[in-house]
Formats: C-alpha cells, structure tokens, sequence
C-alpha cells in the first residue's frame, strides 16, 4: 500500500525508541576514546600555552605592541573557553578538589561477607572522631591534581588575571569580570589564598573602570572570610581612595550595616567574649542572641537579616575548619573606618562619637586626630549645634595634636600640615590665617622641587576661591597659569 500524502511539513512516523544498555550507549563515546580525545586537547593547550609564553614580554611594559596584544587575546582566550567548558572543573559541590579528567573510583564488587562487615561497622564509623573525618574531606587527598592538560593551576590563574586585566585596559571590562567570578566557583580553586588572589584581581579590574560597587563587594567577602584581620579593611580603603563616585559606594546603606555588624564583634570579642559563637557553616564568630537587649538603635532584626544574607556564598570553599585567633585588645581600625564613613556622610555627632573610642584606642594615631578635627569644626559649622565655640577649640586642638604626631614622619609632609590649617581656617571663615597657611604649603613645594605636586594643587586652587571671593582676580590668574595650568 502507498502511504497517504499528508500536509505536514515534518515527518511524522512515529519512531521506536531502543531499550536498555544498548540505547544509553548509543552517541556515547568509549573511555579509551574519550582518553584519545583529551591526549589531542592536552597537546592543543600546551601548544596554546607556549604561543602565550612567548607574546607575553611584547605585551607587558609601558608600551605594548599593538599586533601582539591581540594575538596574545585570541589565544588565551582560546585556552580560557576550554577551562570554563570543562565540567570536572566546576563540579556541584565544592568540598571536593579536582582529581583528574579520569578519577579512579573505588571498585562496587562486594561480597556479601563485606557487605556484611560494612554494615556492621557503620555505626562505629559514624561514632569516630569528626575531626578526622573532616580532614579527609577538606583537601587531604592523596589524589589530588595540581595541574590540567599540562598547565598548572597556577599559570592558568596567571593566564586568567592578564587576560582580565588585558580587557580592562582595552575597554572590555563586563567580560574580563564574568571570566574572573566564573572562575572562582572552580574547584581548581578551593583554597583560601586563591579564593583572596581572584577577589583581588576583581577589586583591582573594577577600580581601574570606576565601578566601586564591585570593589566594595568583593572587600566586603574578604573581610567575611578573613575576620578579625585588618588587611581587608586597608584593601577596602585603599580601592575607595577618592571621588564622588567612590565616596558614594563608601557611604552606601550595605557597607554601612557591614561595619557596623564588625565594629560589634570586634568590641565584644574583647568586652564579652562569652557572648561570641562559632558558625561552622560560614565558619565565622558571631554574636549570640542575649535577652538584654543591646540593639540600642533597634536595627537588630534587620542586621540578622542582613547577616544571613552575606553569609550565603561567603563561607570559605577550601573548607578550613581552622578557627581565627580571637583578639585580646580593642582594634582601632573598625571603629575608625565606622567613624570615617559617619564623617562622609555628614553626620558629624556620631563620628565624633566614634573617633573618640578610637582615639582612646591609639591616641597617637595622626589620621584618627585629623580626622576628629575635621568632625568637630563640621559640626560646629551645623545649626543644631549648642556648643559651637566649645567643638572649635577641640577641633584645633586635635589639629594641632595631628601637627605634633605628623612633624615626626619628616619635613616631606610639612606642606600637608600647613595645607590642612589653612583648609580649616577656609571652612571657619578665616580667610586672612588661611591664605597664610595655603601659601607656605606653596612656598614649600617649590623649594623641595619634588615632582608630587597634588597638595600645592589643591592649596593653589583654594587660594584661587578666596582670591576669586574677594575681588583679587589677577591674583588667581596667576595661580591657575602657574599651578592649575597641564
């Protein structure tokens, strides 16, 4: 019989679909050839690794070639596709490291005396020591690889970092940051140094293009991991150094409610330190709940909140179980960043407030009395303020105390000194004692000579605003010809 011709455009027969082993093996391919297989990838890669090797000395230095560059792009990028489109590399569960494209995997023939036997000792097993079990889960196995397709983790880390940074420079900084998260959910890269070393390269990445959201993210996951540590609170500094952008990431609502959780760690940690428990979860000290109720701001359940919510994803993936040395004296550092932060967002009182614990901390700390003096004349500056007179005569004198502390460091820092008076007396109304101090922070750049000429700019340009103010325009002409001029 014919077939009835119908008006279906695709073919319609119905397909008997095979059963069994011999379905599940069809379109698969066998372990010798998939062996086969990745012995031609392993060569492609080292091949590709070596053309990278030697464009790398044209591209670094302060002036790369152009040609080379982009070769030196499309072959790491290239090598880069074949890491992150390989599996084993980015298994599900992170507790355990990579062991090869073909692990060996322990032999499921039993008898029925062993099956007996493990059964038997199940519970023993279950009743032994954690800590040891622990131990064999975090890392300590013997089968563990240090290298994939003949490159080692390491250079292909290097090979990851030049190539975002490459982008960044050139642009193209939405792909060189996706390649470098992607990178940190590998289990090649469990530990915590990598884990810090890739969050690194993000911060570096985003400050370089301004997107200081970024930077403030990933310094907020390196002060989670690395607690009780000062180095991510300098990192975090260090990466919002200026600007209004920077300043705006600084003072965000987020950043505000992280530091504020760490500054009471920190404080109870030395005042209460029975209050603290270990989450081994995020494998973090926090506080516990208390019935006394301390939340005096009455933002605790939004802080809990908010603590849950960062600790997802935050815990180390190298799965150190190792506890942090908890710290015996007040830390200066929390609470000075805290203060600072209340200082840029205008709220003079609580920096105040917060700068003088530091200040009792570390008394001889030259930024943690600028820092006071620049809190108390702004507040005295402010309407609400009862006690004017009384927070000007503080704030010179911690200024005069910063004078006192910062004269030790050496005669490089004297146009600092003289430009941070002047700005005072500029903020207080002073103008005859300010130009005074603006122009011996000029005078004294130009008899050191030194190329850093960033203060004398900025004294230039404030002694050009009262100048301007006080009809002295020929005055502020010279200024902007001589110290604001490229």
């Amino acid at each position: 019989t014919t077939p009835q011709p119908t008006a279906s455009l695709f073919d319609e027969k119905s397909q008997t679909r095979q059963k069994g082993k011999a379905a599940n093996k069809q379109g698969r391919l066998s372990l010798a050839e998939l062996k086969v297989l990745e012995e031609e990838r392993e060569k492609e890669v080292v091949t590709g690794y070596k053309r990278v090797e030697e464009l790398w000395p044209r591209i670094l230095g302060d002036h790369p070639d152009d040609q080379a560059e982009r070769e030196w792009i499309l072959e790491a990028e290239k090598l880069i596709e074949m890491f992150r489109e390989t599996r084993n590399l980015f298994l599900t569960t992170k507790n355990y490291d990579f062991r090869g494209m073909f692990p060996k995997r322990r032999s499921q023939r039993r008898t029925d005396g062993a099956d007996e036997d493990r059964m038997a000792s199940r519970l023993e097993l279950n009743e032994r020591d954690k800590h040891v079990r622990r131990g064999r889960d975090d890392g300590l196995n013997p089968e563990k690889v240090d290298s994939f397709r003949g490159v080692s983790f390491d250079n292909w880390l290097r090979v990851f970092m030049q190539y975002a940074f490459t982008l960044t420079k050139r642009g193209d900084h939405a792909p060189a940051e996706e390649v470098l998260r992607h990178i940190l959910m590998s289990n090649a890269y469990r530990s915590k140094e990598m884990q810090a070393t890739i969050r690194l390269a993000i911060i570096t990445c985003a400050t370089s293009v301004g997107n200081y959201p970024v930077a403030v993210e990933q310094c907020r996951k390196l002060i989670n991991i690395y607690q009780f540590n000062n180095e991510p609170f300098r990192i975090l500094m260090s990466s919002l150094s200026g600007g209004l952008r920077a300043t705006d990431s600084f003072i965000s609502s987020t950043l505000q409610k992280h530091l504020f959780r760490e500054l009471r760690l920190s404080d109870a940690v030395v005042r209460t330190p029975e209050l603290l428990k270990w989450n081994s979860s995020s494998r973090r000290y926090n506080l516990s709940s208390t019935k006394t109720g301390e939340d005096d701001d009455g933002t605790k359940g939004g802080d809990a909140l908010d603590e849950e919510v960062d600790d997802i994803g935050d815990a180390d993936p190298s799965g150190d179980k190792r506890q942090p040395r908890l710290p015996t004296k007040n830390n200066p550092m929390p609470v000075t960043i805290y203060g600072q932060l209340c200082l840029a967002a205008k709220s003079y009182q609580s920096a105040i407030f917060y700068l003088l614990h530091a200040y009792d901390y570390c008394p001889e700390d030259p930024m943690i009395c600028l820092c006071l003096a620049i809190s108390s004349i702004g507040r005295a500056m402010q309407r609400q303020s009862d006690n004017r007179h009384h927070l000007i005569v503080q704030g010179m004198a911690f200024l005069s105390h910063y004078r006192r502390i910062r004269r030790q460091a050496g005669d490089h820092v004297l146009p600092e000194i003289e430009f941070n008076f002047g700005r005072a007396f500029h903020q207080l109304g002073l103008h005859s004692l300010a130009v005074t101090h603006y122009e011996k922070a000029l005078e004294l750049v130009e008899s050191r000579g030194d190329d850093d000429v960033s203060v004398a700019r900025e004294a230039a340009y404030n002694l050009s605003l009262i100048y301007v103010t006080t009809g002295a325009v020929l005055l502020a002409d010279a200024l902007y010809r001589k110290w604001l001029s490229v």
